[in-house]
């Protein structure tokens, strides 16, 4: 018995896929907020754009810091995507999930205008917290409207034109990537490679999320350290730190 035990919580929790994500999406962040605005000043192009042979100069290393940043932050959304389906399936209330992402929506989006824009309103874009609203609500409806599939196809329709709408982070496609994951649910393992491989058909840097593939195949199913709230501060608290540090250097 204690030999079973030990057995089903080998593997890799729901925390620490989140804390991959956390990390990966910080570094990420950093890249867009830090280290970007110095090689536009260089005149130096930025992600996605690769760098031409001939521009290379005294800034390039720092250009390939930025680029292995962004790189591995490609990793986030889809591991987001798959948490989102994870704590779909167990969540014993859906409508407060829903609710606990639309509010966080609007909280993070001042933090989120700053660190992007350096203004606290600016509407061209919105966080990724709108986009894991909508793609939750996606989701919602093809599990509840498998008999009604026309519904639900509508459902999500307009959940990607909305996302495409506010002009949120990954916008339409990612509410089908969050189809295409949530649809492959039961083998884990296949949704994620299928969601990671969706992206790259939008954008092929995207291909780079595939690095937390062995993570997630290694998934246990246990929540791991219960910190139900973590990347909801996380997000717009670290937005805010690197706008303060941007401003204050």
């Amino acid at each position: 018995m204690e030999q079973n035990a030990t057995l089903t919580h080998r593997g890799i929790s729901g925390s620490t896929l989140k804390f991959i994500a956390i990390a990966a999406m910080t570094l990420d962040h950093a890249a867009w907020c830090l280290i970007d605005p110095q090689l536009t000043a260089c005149g130096l192009p930025t992600f996605p754009q690769f760098i031409p042979f001939t521009a290379l100069s005294a800034s390039s290393p720092l250009y390939a810091l930025s680029y292995l940043f962004h790189l591995l932050g490609r990793i986030t959304f889809p591991l987001m995507l798959f948490l989102l389906t994870e704590g779909m399936t167990h969540t014993r209330n859906s409508r407060r999930y829903a609710l606990n992402l639309f509010i966080f929506a609007f909280v993070s989006e001042i933090p989120f205008d700053l660190a992007f824009s350096n203004t606290p309103f600016d509407f061209s874009e919105q966080n990724i917290f709108f986009t894991l609203f909508l793609s939750l609500i996606a989701m919602y409806a093809l599990r509840k409207l498998r008999h009604r599939p026309w519904i639900a196809f509508l459902i999500v329709a307009l959940c990607a034109a909305g996302a495409w709408l506010l002009h949120s982070d990954y916008g339409c496609y990612g509410v089908l990537i969050a189809c295409v994951m949530d649809l492959l649910r039961e083998k884990k393992t296949r949704a994620y490679f299928f969601a990671c491989l969706t992206a790259t058909a939008f954008s092929f840097c995207e291909c780079t999320a595939l690095l937390a593939l062995p993570a997630v195949r290694h998934y246990n199913g246990k929540r791991g350290l219960r910190l139900k709230y973590t990347f909801y501060l996380f997000y717009p608290v670290h937005l805010l730190i690197m706008f303060v540090w941007k401003a204050r250097f």
